[in-house]
């Protein structure tokens, strides 16, 4: 994905409120929207060219160690690999 400011100076005409109005002036998906202070236009978006993806599952990998981190704190993992649960198994035998 690639940050692009719109409204973000008071100078610019461009001060879109909302998603779709934002889009019009976006070449891309955008899959987030940052929105100006007082909350009354979007100041910048995220946008995907819909091709960057070269990972199948991450679109980078700051994202990828998110998402293992966000699993390693669940209470129970739904998905972890044998070292892992090797590593867990041998900390609580101490």
């Amino acid at each position: 994905p690639h940050h692009r400011m719109i409204g973000d100076d008071a100078r610019r005409e461009v001060k879109p409120v909302s998603k779709a109005e934002a889009q019009r002036h976006i070449n891309g998906q955008i899959v987030s929207v940052e929105w100006s202070m007082q909350r009354d236009y979007i100041q910048s978006v995220t946008a995907w060219d819909g091709e960057s993806y070269v990972d199948p599952f991450f679109c980078n990998g700051d994202h990828a160690r998110r998402f293992a981190y966000a699993v390693a704190r669940m209470e129970k993992p739904f998905i972890t690999m044998s070292a892992y649960d090797s590593a867990l198994k041998a900390r609580s035998q101490r």
